[in-house]
């Protein structure tokens, strides 16, 4: 039976998938069923496939699609731009005379707060900056409250709603005569920052590393099953010469767990190799080296999706998804590397990895 003979007895089907199946009969008849007739391989070969695509298919696009936000529809001109604050005892007047809204008030006084809290010294109590900005990486909304103190300028940001997102400008300045602080101790401040700062206080301390003269100490959150999830989670960046916090950031690309098994492997990899052989003209040449089911950040590379602003609360959230990494090298050795994320549970292709 020809490919054009298979192709009208099937109706529609991509002849690459038929290829295929004649390339699974041509090693199954000459290696290893040299005595049964090619012509039974083949069709059974092409509906086991059939089953694979017919099942492939099922799962269709159902992420939220992503949305284009415009910035200028984020923050009313007359809210945006730099306000400075007037602070005495607990009373805030707005420099330029305008009526302060009562959720720059609280953030205000909560960061005051927390920089007595962290021991941040000779800050001045009695000035702040409120500056409202919005921020394109994550399409939101963003409040940051500066202070000025007598080495570092320390600066809280929070979301739209007050939820506290980062602080920086706190390591001011040291002298290279100043005893470097042992690993142990440095870890154990950031537990400390840690506690002290208004974040979830379920994330799991997953990693550290001292380079440069500073900690950086990350903590994750966990899947159902206990993986850690890099995507989400706080982290911690600390002097190594005094101690203090340098950098505290929350990143919020929280898991999207789903019941189920998901697409077993052979189903993955027959969407990610027909999405792959459409974009990479060479594509057969590639070998797949690596193959794992990992959590991944959607960032929809090898789709129409690539260069679109995603929505903070939604698209962005990381996933389970099939992983596949080919290489293919040239006479030289080099190497050229392709990575694709096929979603565990919808069988879309989220994203991907490129290295020449």
């Amino acid at each position: 039976m020809k490919s054009e003979d298979l192709l009208f007895a099937f109706g529609n089907i991509d002849e690459k998938y038929v290829q295929a199946a004649e390339k699974a009969v041509i090693y199954s008849t000459t290696v290893k069923r040299k005595k049964i007739s090619k012509r039974y391989f083949l069709i059974a070969a092409l509906i086991s496939l059939i089953g694979v695509i017919s099942c492939a298919e099922e799962y269709q696009w159902r992420l939220p699609l992503p949305q284009i936000h415009e910035s200028n529809n984020a923050i009313a001109s007359t809210d945006a731009g730099d306000e400075k604050v007037i602070i005495n005892n607990n009373n805030l007047v707005a420099e330029s005379g305008m009526q302060l809204d009562e959720l720059s008030k609280n953030l205000v006084l909560d960061s005051i707060n927390l920089l007595k809290e962290l021991k941040v010294e000779s800050f001045d109590s009695e000035e702040a900056t409120i500056v409202k900005e919005f921020d394109s990486s994550r399409s939101r909304e963003v409040i940051k409250i500066e202070f000025m103190a007598e080495t570092s300028c320390p600066t809280f940001t929070y979301d739209q709603y007050g939820n506290f997102l980062s602080v920086t400008g706190m390591s001011g300045i040291y002298t290279a005569e100043q005893e470097v602080y042992t690993k142990e101790q440095l870890l154990e401040m950031a537990e400390c920052y840690y506690k002290i700062l208004p974040i979830k206080q379920h994330y799991q301390l997953s990693n550290y590393s001292l380079e440069d003269g500073y900690l950086e100490v990350n903590y994750y959150a966990t899947a159902k099953d206990g993986t850690c999830n890099p995507f989400e989670g706080f982290r911690l960046l600390i002097c190594e010469r005094n101690g203090s916090l340098s950098v505290g950031t929350i990143f919020q690309s929280s898991l999207v767990e789903e019941d189920g098994i998901g697409l077993s492997e052979n189903e993955a990899i027959i969407i990610a190799e027909k999405s792959l052989s459409e974009i990479q003209s060479d594509f057969e040449d590639f070998i797949l080296d690596e193959s794992k089911k990992d959590i991944v950040q959607p960032n929809y590379l090898y789709t129409k999706y690539e260069n679109v602003a995603l929505d903070a609360d939604g698209i962005t959230n990381s996933r389970w998804a099939w992983v596949f990494r080919y290489t293919k090298s040239n006479s030289s050795g080099v190497s050229k590397k392709i990575g694709i994320y096929i979603d565990l549970f919808t069988g879309e292709v989220i994203g991907g990895e490129y290295w020449l």
